[in-house]
């Protein structure tokens, strides 16, 4: 009696290659991922907000709505006669190394809230080089506008941890 034939499970060389080659480049990202090189990795830090709401009465509010990892997510009330521009891409981030700005993504980079409106702004920094327990600050100046003129709005703090 013939033993039974079983299908051979060895790669064909082209295919042994390409499997390697796949393999060692996923082993060197989740290398350079662990000692965060990787670019626009925040090294495992996150921001912790330190306010809930920022108020300047009768033009706007700013209501946190959450802060996950290096995303802040705001609810944005214009609380005037008038429509309210959002230049997303104004929204900075004060560190002690300097102003950065959010990282690239999102759908519109200018919304219109109408008088009276609320609109969602969804905003990631990089966090590379802050440690933990550095002070930082969500910066909104010239970054809300109404009438051509910017609407002053005091910075949210937050905190890196």
């Amino acid at each position: 009696m013939t033993p039974p034939r079983f299908r051979s499970t060895s790669l064909h060389p082209n295919r042994r290659h390409a499997l390697s080659t796949l393999t060692g480049s996923l082993g060197a990202g989740l290398a350079l991922a662990t000692l965060g090189l990787v670019p626009g990795c925040a090294t495992g830090a996150r921001l912790v907000a330190q306010r809930a709401e920022l108020i300047t009465p009768g033009a706007i509010r700013v209501l946190l709505l959450g802060v996950d990892g290096n995303l802040v997510k705001v609810d944005i009330f214009n609380q005037t006669s008038a429509p309210m521009l959002v230049y997303r891409d104004q929204v900075m981030l004060s560190t002690s190394t300097g102003m950065r700005a959010r990282m690239q993504g999102g759908v519109g980079h200018v919304y219109t809230i109408p008088p009276g409106g609320v609109h969602k702004l969804h905003v990631r920094y990089d966090l590379y080089g802050l440690r933990p327990g550095d002070q930082v600050a969500m910066i909104f100046q010239n970054a809300i506008i109404v009438n051509g003129q910017p609407v002053p709005v005091e910075p949210l703090p937050l905190v890196v941890q």
